[in-house]
């Protein structure tokens, strides 16, 4: 049941990234991404955690403060 965990969870991350892809342009530069970067995201491998993917290459990048 435990090696089932990690691929549901992140799946369910996947499902919730792809809402990312509605979001407009400035929203997504208010959080420090583009949408290239959510398309990277969404493109990896099954195998791997595109929501901590993604939040890893975040941080590269300054963020608009306001």
């Amino acid at each position: 049941m435990r090696s089932l965990a990690a691929p549901l969870r992140w799946w369910k991350r996947r499902r919730a990234l792809a809402k990312l892809t509605t979001l407009d342009d400035h929203i997504l530069y208010d959080i420090g991404l583009t949408r290239a970067d959510v398309r990277w995201a969404m493109n990896l491998p099954l195998g791997h955690d595109a929501a901590q993917e993604l939040q890893r290459r975040r941080p590269t990048r300054g963020l608009r403060h306001r």
